[in-house]
């Protein structure tokens, strides 16, 4: 008797998992075939490809397999293949080119920008405006609260109106110390300049990475905060 060839597929997915010979049954001496193979013969597929069963073996189609495969955007970006089926899209490689690896220096230097700016953002800002050098807070809640007293003092109708508010002295003491409308509107101009000319140095630079003229790695590493 012949043998019987028989392919198994994974009983989640139906891909082809390899083949093997059939048992044959000595009573009847036919081929026994288990549960998850078929004797059904897959089609013929290349490189990134894997036969498919979606009815337990009596047909097979051919899908893509990049599973595990890293590919990339434009910008450089890494694209991993998580399930069978995907597959790249017209505009993303499989290596690296010069181009790419520019594009993802420049991606990257961007961020490091962005996260520069947050961080002297929110690092606090010296001021005058009490008549001697104070540090503020300046982390998003803090400028929502100083919005906040901004609003109160530009509304108020009392001339002795007063706030207390964080602020740090010389010897680094945090305090809640009193300032008046005039004070803390100063201290809200000031802080406002100060987080704009940070967006304002930001855009710069993003825009200088962006140039098409910064054409080098050296140029990108060159641009710093």
């Amino acid at each position: 008797m012949v043998d019987t060839t028989i392919f198994h597929f994974n009983k989640e997915t139906g891909e082809l998992l390899g083949e093997d010979i059939a048992i044959t049954d000595p009573i009847d001496n036919l081929p026994m075939i288990p549960a998850y193979a078929t004797a059904v013969i897959p089609p013929v597929y290349s490189i990134n490809e894997i036969p498919v069963t979606n009815d337990n073996g009596i047909t097979w189609e051919v899908i893509a397999d990049y599973r595990n495969q890293v590919w990339f955007n434009p910008d450089g970006s890494e694209v991993t293949f998580n399930s069978l089926g995907e597959s790249p899209s017209i505009d993303q490689v499989s290596a690296l080119t010069d181009a790419l690896i520019l594009q993802r220096s420049k991606r990257d230097k961007i961020t490091y920008l962005e996260n520069s700016c947050c961080t002297e953002v929110i690092s606090g800002y010296l001021s005058s405006t009490l008549g001697t050098p104070h540090t503020y807070p300046t982390n998003l809640l803090d400028q929502q609260n100083l919005i906040a007293v901004c609003l109160a003092a530009t509304v108020t109708l009392d001339p002795l109106w007063k706030c207390n508010f964080w602020c740090s002295d010389a010897s680094g003491e945090w305090s809640r110390k009193a300032h008046s409308k005039e004070q803390i509107l100063a201290l809200g101009v000031e802080i406002q300049l100060h987080i704009a000319a940070k967006q304002d140095k930001l855009l710069l630079l993003i825009n200088q990475v962006n140039d098409p003229l910064t054409d080098t790695l050296q140029k990108v590493s060159d641009i710093l905060w």
